[in-house]
């Protein structure tokens, strides 16, 4: 048992490290965590909330990475051996049904979304039962005293976990202990544990704590969610396997059964001494390790991982990694293709490099990342309108992501900044007051406050001076992510580069060919080499569309002579299936598919077709 346990655990925690990432379910759950009395005290209040702090606390470790891994094979570990003993006392010992917990959490680790609750409160629940079975004095009395107080300590600590402590400790009841005393007496005591055990949530909802009954019985149960098989499957085996390996091991048995009968037949007698060979045990142990890492294989959501680690990178302005990532999906979804356009922005790429990456807009987002989705929709609307300079609507928008999120670290940094801009140098070290609680961002708080004390108004800090100068002198309502937007911010700062380039990009997206060269002239105040890629594919396309009708002010600037060349091959090969659509799509995409040529006249990169809005027509196509 010790080696198949010890491999068993190895596995886990390379899988979690390696496959699941710690990181990115600090990511997906993002728990709110503050050092100090005030945050320990507000978990006090309620059943299982000690569970929760603990959740909150040792969650804080996934931030950092194989940590993270440590703390959740640490927690296995715990299973496998309160398992393994729970089972022994109960009358059988057991070598392979201890690792089962360890095969259901690195299922649930695979589904992001699960808190370590699930984990936390399952070893609350064996601990507190081990506690039991081996402690319990053998007088019926103080038995009994023992296990309530027990279930009452564990209730207001775990939560739900605590029935699952009453279903064991009455199974042991009824069959270990009514094995050695076998007394009517004996037995009705593990029925009164049963109703115990129901009694406590119910007496907990109506008197103490005043909530739901649901709730009461249900806090820190596996949450599960009727879409995900897979982690319904899991939670499920977690907690109830125990259940029937209790009666197994503690099932009474006569003296002639504890001798194996002889197996009859060459078979029979082969798999015997089979069984009773290291060789055998062996096998039987690498089997089983084979099927649970198949589990836990097959469970982990390969496109939901990638979809996070992509918002894991945008959140940390990781662009390269970001880009990386956008390469191996075939399909993106809204929140995704914003990442990427920030990440193509940051490296100078928003206008050379977009249509080289999907633009087909998934609506199948995993199930999962629905909710993600939502929690962290107001933090990243705050962190775009504060890049553009709108510092105004970003605090706004960061209030609205503390009420959805709670004191998340990225969102206080956020609006310290934001107060600092608005020349609030007070109100900005309230918010750094915060983050001084915080686990991994107290340095930079205190780093933040030294500068504060020494230039209130941060002038020598290359970002706050950036944002300085893109603000607007007006307030306007404008909408988000549109044309009136971008056009707000470069009436009120010309040099707004990200303003201008997001601009011509709409112009691109939604195929007006002819607003990309009204406004072409605004190039002029930002020392771009060259024209961005992208902006001469579109003046080529449109001098060709409207036959050079309408003559074109480059501002200096020149077409390249290979960039010419590639759009007289594109339509040389564009003429050679005009009447098959189809045919001219599959020949143009390997060599052009990247080019603003493929997107207009398809509709969407090689990846997939997404028609734009309705548009006004310049002209005909070829």
């Amino acid at each position: 048992m010790p080696v198949l346990a010890a491999a068993v655990l190895a596995l886990f925690f390379l899988h979690v490290w390696t496959q699941v990432d710690p990181r990115l379910i600090h990511h997906r759950q993002q728990p709110v965590y503050l050092l100090g009395w005030e945050f320990f005290a507000e978990h006090l209040d309620r059943p299982g909330g000690l569970v929760e702090y603990a959740w909150a606390f040792l969650t804080q470790l996934h931030w950092v990475g194989w940590p993270g891994a440590a703390v959740l094979a640490a927690l296995a570990g715990c299973a496998v051996l309160l398992t393994h003993a729970l089972l022994a006392k109960m009358g059988r010992r057991a070598d392979v049904l201890p690792v089962v917990p360890v095969v259901c959490l690195a299922v649930l680790a695979n589904r992001y979304e699960h808190p370590m609750t699930t984990s936390i409160g399952f070893v609350a629940a064996l601990a507190t039962t081990n506690l039991y079975v081996w402690t319990a004095p053998r007088r019926l009395g103080p038995r009994v005293l023992l296990f309530v107080v027990l279930a009452m300590v564990l209730y207001y600590a775990a939560g739900g976990p605590m029935l699952l402590y009453a279903a064991l400790a009455a199974i042991h009841e009824l069959l270990a202990v009514g094995r050695e005393s076998p007394t009517k007496g004996r037995r009705l005591v593990g029925l009164a544990y049963l109703a115990v055990g129901a009694a406590v949530p119910w007496a907990a909802s109506a008197w103490l704590f005043i909530i739901p009954p649901l709730e009461a019985f249900a806090r820190n149960l596996p949450s599960v969610m009727v879409w995900d098989i897979a982690s319904l499957a899991a939670a499920v085996c977690l907690y109830a396997f125990l259940l029937p390996a209790a009666v197994w091991a503690a099932w009474p048995r006569k003296a002639a059964d504890v001798q194996e009968a002889a197996p009859k037949g060459g078979v029979g007698r082969a798999l015997a001494c089979l069984r009773r060979t290291a060789l055998g045990r062996a096998t039987a142990s690498l089997a089983l390790v084979a099927v649970g890492a198949a589990a836990a294989w097959a469970s982990l959501d390969g496109r939901e991982r990638s979809l996070l680690y992509l918002d894991y990178c945008v959140a940390h302005g990781r662009w390269e990694e970001t880009l990386a990532e956008a390469r191996r999906l075939q399909t993106l979804n809204a929140n995704t293709l914003q990442g990427v356009a920030r990440a193509l922005y940051h490296t100078g790429r928003l206008l050379e490099e977009t249509f080289a990456f999907s633009h087909r807009m998934s609506r199948q987002v995993p199930p999962a990342l629905h909710l993600f989705y939502e929690d962290v929709k107001f933090d990243r609307i705050s962190d775009n309108l504060l890049a553009f300079g709108r510092v105004n609507e970003a605090e706004h928008i960061a209030h609205e992501a503390l009420e959805m999120m709670g004191e998340q670290p990225p969102v206080l940094k956020r609006l310290v900044l934001v107060n600092v801009l608005k020349g609030k140098p007070e109100a900005a070290k309230r918010f750094l007051g915060v983050l001084d609680k915080t686990l991994w961002h107290r340095e930079w708080a205190a780093q933040c406050r030294r500068k504060l004390d020494a230039d209130p108004s941060l002038s020598t800090d290359a970002r706050i001076r950036h944002v300085r100068h893109l603000m607007p002198t007006a307030d306007r309502i404008v909408p988000v992510d549109s044309e009136e937007a971008y056009l707000y911010l470069l009436q009120a700062n010309p040099s707004n580069q990200m303003a201008f380039e997001y601009l011509m990009l709409h112009y691109l997206l939604t195929r007006r060919l002819d607003r990309v060269i009204d406004h072409l002239g605004r190039i002029r105040h930002f020392n771009y080499s060259r024209l961005p890629r992208h902006l001469e594919e579109a003046i080529l396309h449109h001098i060709n569309k409207t036959k050079g009708r309408r003559p074109i002010d480059l501002h200096g600037h020149r077409i390249r002579p290979e960039t010419v060349q590639q759009y007289q091959a594109f339509r040389v090969l564009l003429r050679t299936h005009r009447h098959d659509p189809a045919r001219a799509r599959d020949a143009l995409k390997d060599e052009f598919g990247h080019t603003y040529w493929f997107f207009y006249l398809f509709a969407g990169t090689p990846f997939g077709q997404t028609p734009p809005p309705p548009i006004q027509q310049e002209g005909a196509d070829e």
